[in-house]
């Protein structure tokens, strides 16, 4: 289990649950990332916050904070090997 902040760059995940309460769970939970979605870390941002997600056919910016509540299991690897995540077969 890791935390969507976590997950490196073309990392697809599933969302488990919440790793705090309070104001930040429940933004993410209005956005739309409920238990049970599929979570694509598309980019970062310059400086690495805010990052780039997408799910549910939108492309949404969260800050680092707000993705570092967000418990999630891994789908895929990443899209290349940076030695990142360990699971490329390339």
């Amino acid at each position: 289990m890791k935390l969507l902040s976590e997950v490196p760059l073309g990392g697809v995940c599933k969302v488990l649950g919440f790793a705090q309460s309070g104001p930040v769970k429940t933004r993410v939970l209005q956005m739309g990332l409920v238990p049970g979605t599929v979570v694509e870390v598309m980019r970062p941002a310059p400086m690495g916050d805010p990052m780039s997600v997408r799910f549910r056919g939108m492309e949404v910016s969260l800050r680092r904070q707000e993705a570092s509540a967000v418990r999630v299991e891994m789908v895929s690897p990443c899209r290349g090997c940076a030695g990142c995540c360990g699971g490329c077969t390339i």
